[in-house]
C-alpha cells in the first residue's frame, strides 16, 4: 500500500499512543469534588486489537468514491444515515472460521471458493452490496484504529485511504470503541473531525454504537469539548438518554450527556439536550448525583442557571445522601454564587415552610460563609435552629479553626442570633469555647460581653469558671471571675467547687489563682474529699504542697468514709503525698481511726511495696491498733499475703504477735489457714 506521508508518520507513532478514550470507572462512589472533577471523565486507550468473530455490514450503502476529496454535507449525511440506518450481522459461522489475528494469504482457488460461497449466502439473505469478509481484514483493521486514536489530528483523507487497502468502518477495539468513538477523543476541534465523522457514519458506523463503558461517541466529544461534532452526533444519534452499562464492572454507569455538559459548565449544549432531545434532567449518575448536583460541586454558575431554567429538581438530594441537596452542598463549599442563583430562580419557592421541616439545617450540615448566611437570613432560615444535641451554629463555630470569628459575630448579632442557647449538655457557645480551648473566640466573646451570659451553668451545675479548669491563661481566669465572683467556691452537682476540679485535672496555675482569690479549702465533694484528699489519693505532691501553704488547711479533715487524706494515700500506696502528711501531722493525727476502726497502718495491708508501712512506723504509727474486728495491721497483712509487710511488723519492738480478733483467730491461725 502506497501511504502518504502523514499516515506513515502516524502509523510510526500509533505504539506509543496515549490517548485516552474511555471514561474512569470508580469503585468507590462518593460525592465529593475530586469524583467529579472532568479530569476522571476519561482513562487512556488500551493497545488497540479488533474483534474479529462478529461482522457488521450495512444493507446499502451512499455511492461515494474511494477517491473523494471532500466529505458530504453534514444536511445530506444526516438525511442519508436516517434512511440507512438499519445495521445486519453476518452469519456467525463465517466469523467462526479464522481463530487467527493474522491469518495466511489465502490462495486464489480459496478466494474464489469464498466468493462464490458468500454470494450464494448474500442472494439467499437478499444482500448484495456486502463488504469482503471481514476476517481477511484484520491487520488493515489494527491501522486504522491504530492511526485513529494515535493521531491527535486524523484526516478524512488518510482514513479513506485505509478503507481502500481493505480496512472495515464498523472495527472496534477490545473495549467495544468503533472509530467514530477514537475521531470524538482525538484533539482535533474542527470541522475536519466532523467531516470525518459524517463521511463514517454515511457508511454505516452508528453513531448510537456503546462500548465497553456504556460511552457513545456523543459522550467523548462532548467531554473534548468539540461541540460541533456533538451537535453533529445529537443530529444523527436515534436516543440521547441510552442507559448505560459498564460491562466490565458489572453495573450500569448511567453517565448521561447531560451529566458531562453539567461538568463542563456548558449551558448551550444543555438547553439544547433539555429543549431539543428531550434529555432527562433529574437522573442520577453512578456516583449518585444529579447534573444539578454537579454543577454545585464544580461551582458552574452558568450550566446550574440552565438547569434551573429547565425544571432541575433543587430539593433533591443525592442517592447516596439525601440530604445532600443542592442547597447544603453550595453550603458547604462555600460556592455562594450558586447559593444565590438557587435563591434567585426559586423566587416563588416557600423556603421558610422547606428550611422547617429540614431534619437538619443547612447551617449545621456544613459551614456556610458569612455571605452564605446572609443569604439564607434572607430567605427566611432560623438562625437558632438546632440538631438533635441542641447545638445551634454558635456552637458549631466553636470547632471551627482559623476563621474570622469577628465578622461571623457581628453578621450573627445582625441576624438576632441567640448567644446564650443552651445544648442538651447545657452548654452555651460561650462554655462550649472554654472546653475546647478556642481563645480566639474566647475573646470574641469578651468583646461583645452585652449579648454573652457568662453566668450561665450547665446541666451538671457547672459554672464558667468550672471550665476554666482545661486553660491555662490566667487573663481569662480573670475576667471570668470578674464577671461572677461568686463562682469562686460554686459546687456543682457532685459537689465539686472550681478548686476541686483544677486538683483533679492538675492545672497548677488554676489553683494558685483560685487560692489567691480565696478559695475554701474545706469545702468536700458528695464523697466528701476536700481538694486535699484528691491530691494525696492521686499523689500529687506539688499540689499537696501548695495546699499546705495556706494556714486554714485541715490536713485530719473526714470524708463520708471517716477517712483522712493519709488513708487515702496509704491506702493506693502513693509514697509521695504520704510522706509530705507524715512529716506534717502529729503522731495521734497519724493514728486516726476511720468508721471501720481502722488507721493508715492498717490500709497499707493492700500494699506490695512494704516502704511506706515502714515509714509509718518509723515515725510512730501504732503497730497493735485494732479494727472493729478486733484486726491488727499483722491481721490484716498475713490474711492478704503480704509477707513484706508481715516481716516489716515482726520485726518491730513493741508488736503483739498474738493477738486474738473477733473470730478468735491469731495471725499465725490465719497464716495455717490462708497457707
Amino acid at each position: 500500500m502506497n501511504h502518504s506521508n502523514p499516515i506513515s508518520k502516524t502509523k510510526s507513532h500509533a505504539s506509543n499512543s496515549t490517548h485516552p478514550i474511555h471514561p474512569l470507572n470508580d469503585d468507590d462512589n462518593n460525592n465529593n469534588t475530586n469524583a467529579l472533577s472532568n479530569q476522571n471523565l476519561l482513562q487512556n486507550e488500551q493497545p488497540v486489537t479488533t474483534q474479529d468473530t462478529i461482522v457488521t455490514t450495512v444493507n446499502s450503502v451512499p455511492d461515494i468514491t474511494s477517491d473523494s476529496s471532500s466529505a458530504p454535507s453534514m444536511s445530506e449525511a444526516s438525511s442519508e444515515h436516517k434512511k440507512h440506518h438499519h445495521n445486519t450481522r453476518t452469519d456467525q459461522l463465517i466469523a467462526n472460521v479464522t481463530t487467527s489475528s493474522t491469518p495466511p494469504q489465502p490462495s486464489k482457488t480459496t478466494s474464489s471458493f469464498l466468493a462464490t460461497f458468500t454470494g450464494v449466502k448474500n442472494s439467499l439473505l437478499g444482500r448484495t452490496n456486502a463488504p469482503a469478509p471481514f476476517f481477511q481484514a484484520v491487520e488493515e483493521n489494527k491501522s486504522l484504529l491504530n492511526y485513529l486514536s494515535s493521531v491527535p489530528n486524523p484526516s478524512l483523507s488518510a482514513v479513506q485511504e485505509y478503507e481502500r487497502d481493505g480496512a472495515q468502518i464498523n472495527a472496534t477495539t477490545d473495549e467495544g470503541n468503533t472509530a467514530l468513538h477514537l475521531i470524538a477523543r482525538t484533539e482535533i476541534i474542527s470541522t475536519e473531525s466532523v467531516n470525518i465523522v459524517d463521511y463514517l457514519t454515511r457508511k454505516g458506523c452508528d453513531p448510537n454504537r456503546q462500548n465497553d463503558y456504556g460511552w457513545t461517541a456523543a459522550h467523548y466529544a462532548l467531554a473534548n469539548h468539540n461541540t460541533d461534532l456533538v451537535v453533529y452526533l445529537l443530529k444523527v444519534m436515534v436516543e440521547v438518554n441510552l442507559p448505560t452499562f459498564d460491562i466490565h464492572h458489572g453495573y450500569p454507569t448511567q453517565t448521561q450527556l447531560l451529566h458531562i455538559a453539567a461538568r463542563n459548565n456548558d449551558s448551550a449544549l444543555i438547553r439544547l439536550l433539555i429543549k431539543t432531545y428531550k434529555a432527562r434532567v433529574n437522573i442520577f449518575d453512578e456516583n449518585g448525583c444529579t447534573p444539578l448536583h454537579i454543577c454545585c460541586y464544580e461551582n458552574n454558575i452558568d450550566a446550574l442557571k440552565a438547569l434551573l431554567e429547565n425544571d432541575a429538581d433543587f430539593q433533591k438530594g443525592t442517592r447516596l445522601n439525601p440530604h445532600e441537596t443542592p442547597i447544603s452542598i453550595c453550603v458547604k463549599y462555600q460556592h455562594d454564587q450558586c447559593l444565590k442563583a438557587l435563591f434567585d430562580y426559586t423566587t416563588n419557592f416557600n423556603w421558610k415552610r422547606y428550611f422547617s421541616q429540614l431534619p437538619r439545617s443547612p447551617l449545621l450540615c456544613d459551614f456556610p460563609s458569612i455571605y452564605g448566611i446572609e443569604l439564607l437570613v434572607q430567605h427566611s432560615l432560623d438562625i437558632n435552629l438546632c440538631d438533635e444535641r441542641g447545638n445551634t451554629f454558635l456552637h458549631y463555630l466553636v470547632a471551627k479553626k482559623s476563621v474570622d470569628y469577628e465578622n461571623y459575630i457581628i453578621k450573627l448579632i445582625e441576624a438576632s442570633a441567640d448567644f446564650n442557647q443552651q445544648n442538651r449538655l447545657g452548654r452555651t457557645p460561650f462554655l462550649e469555647a472554654l472546653e475546647q480551648k478556642n481563645f480566639d473566640l474566647i475573646d470574641a466573646f469578651f468583646r461583645h460581653i452585652e449579648f454573652t451570659n457568662i453566668n450561665v451553668v450547665d446541666s451538671l451545675s457547672n459554672t464558667a469558671l468550672h471550665y476554666c479548669k482545661y486553660l491555662d491563661k490566667n487573663d481569662i481566669y480573670e475576667a471570668v471571675f470578674r464577671s461572677n465572683p461568686s463562682s469562686l467556691n460554686a459546687q456543682n452537682r457532685d459537689g465539686q467547687t472550681p478548686l476541686h476540679d483544677a486538683v483533679l485535672v492538675d492545672n497548677y496555675s488554676f489553683a494558685r489563682f483560685l487560692l489567691q482569690k480565696g478559695a475554701d479549702l474545706s469545702l468536700v465533694d458528695k464523697d466528701g474529699n476536700t481538694p486535699l484528699h484528691l491530691s494525696a489519693r492521686d499523689d500529687n505532691s506539688k499540689m499537696c504542697r501548695l495546699l499546705m501553704k495556706y494556714p486554714n488547711l485541715d490536713l485530719i479533715a473526714v470524708n463520708k468514709m471517716g477517712k483522712t487524706p493519709l488513708h487515702l494515700a496509704c491506702a493506693n500506696e502513693k509514697p509521695n503525698a504520704a510522706a509530705i502528711l507524715i512529716n506534717k501531722m502529729k503522731i495521734e493525727q497519724m493514728n486516726l481511726l476511720d468508721r471501720q476502726g481502722r488507721t493508715p497502718l492498717h490500709e497499707c495491708a493492700d500494699n506490695l511495696n512494704g516502704s511506706l508501712a515502714k515509714y509509718l512506723i518509723r515515725h510512730g504509727a501504732d503497730v497493735n491498733a485494732k479494727d472493729i474486728r478486733q484486726n491488727s495491721p499483722l491481721h490484716l497483712a498475713t490474711e492478704k499475703g503480704n509477707i513484706e509487710l508481715v516481716l516489716t511488723l515482726i520485726k518491730s519492738p513493741n508488736v503483739d504477735i498474738n493477738p486474738l480478733n473477733a473470730d478468735a483467730q491469731s495471725p499465725l491461725a490465719l497464716a495455717i489457714l490462708y497457707t
